[in-house]
């Protein structure tokens, strides 16, 4: 069951600090997260600046309040799927992902599932377009506490000096494209769809049904894929 990634900025369960990894976090903006469409608005955020310089950007964080009690196993394979965009290839953008569980004050990380990690396939120059990202989450166990919050990091990362060099000032400029307005979710493992499909995260290969997130608005509940892929998961590069 995917985890939906809207658009727009809400007041959220806890505002998180950052992961330490991200080295821009000037255009964040929080959003709930569910594993049910919400309507919001189809919406492309863009970034800029003028360093190139290796940098992680952080442009949104999902958040939602997770059930205490549960028991999360640690080794499943998270990917996700959004349509990004950079003007020159010369930025040398991807996408890039972080997950985390925190405590209620925010700041203590109970649990990092993924780490802030980049795909390995640039963003295009063209057109928003899909890309895949996926990562084996760290090992070990963890139960939830009361107060805990999942909080998913998306932004887009790279290091515009090693595509090139800074002839014509190669920087950071890219975008991303949030929401989940249409009723259609991005294909999973895809690289080159760019119909306006929702973004999302799953986590794949779940063999026992207890080991549920479960968020405590609506009830929602972030259950193992239904499809039954076998696929060869792309390889991803940590920052």
């Amino acid at each position: 069951m995917p985890i939906y990634l809207p658009s727009g900025a809400e007041a959220t369960p806890i505002s998180p600090t950052p992961d330490a990894a991200w080295e821009d976090t000037s255009i964040l903006a929080r959003v709930k997260c569910s594993t049910s469409k919400r309507s919001l608005a189809m919406t492309t955020v863009s970034f800029t600046d003028s360093n190139w310089s290796n940098k992680d950007i952080l442009f949104r964080q999902w958040i939602n309040e997770l059930v205490p009690g549960r028991l999360i196993l640690g080794g499943y394979y998270f990917t996700g799927q959004c349509r990004v965009y950079q003007p020159d290839l010369m930025n040398g953008m991807f996408l890039t992902f972080g997950i985390r569980i925190l405590a209620g004050n925010g700041t203590d990380v109970r649990k990092t599932l993924v780490p802030v990690t980049s795909d390995n396939l640039l963003a295009p120059s063209d057109v928003l377009t899909n890309r895949s990202w996926g990562v084996t989450a760290a090992s070990g166990n963890y139960t939830t506490q009361a107060g805990d919050c999942l909080v998913i990091e998306g932004g887009m990362g790279g290091n515009p000096d090693e595509i090139g060099p800074p002839v014509g000032y190669p920087n950071h400029s890219s975008s991303m494209r949030f929401g989940d307005a249409s009723e259609t979710d991005l294909p999973l493992w895809d690289n080159s769809q760019s119909a306006d499909y929702c973004p999302y995260i799953i986590r794949l290969n779940q063999e026992y049904e207890e080991d549920i997130l479960t968020f405590v608005s609506a009830g929602c509940e972030w259950k193992r894929h239904c499809e039954n892929l076998i696929v060869e998961p792309p390889v991803a590069v940590a920052y």
